[in-house]
């Protein structure tokens, strides 16, 4: 089966809001990768 949905990457130094965001999104029906820092994102 092909994962047809939008992806996010979220970068949040606040895991309380990295994580709401998170939860939010992919309630949403997006696929959501999160990190906490712009090094770990690249």
């Amino acid at each position: 089966m092909n994962d047809e949905r939008d992806s996010v990457l979220i970068v949040d130094d606040d895991p309380i809001t990295r994580d709401g965001l998170t939860n939010v999104l992919r309630k949403g029906g997006y696929r959501v990768a999160s990190v906490g820092s712009s090094r770990e994102a690249i």
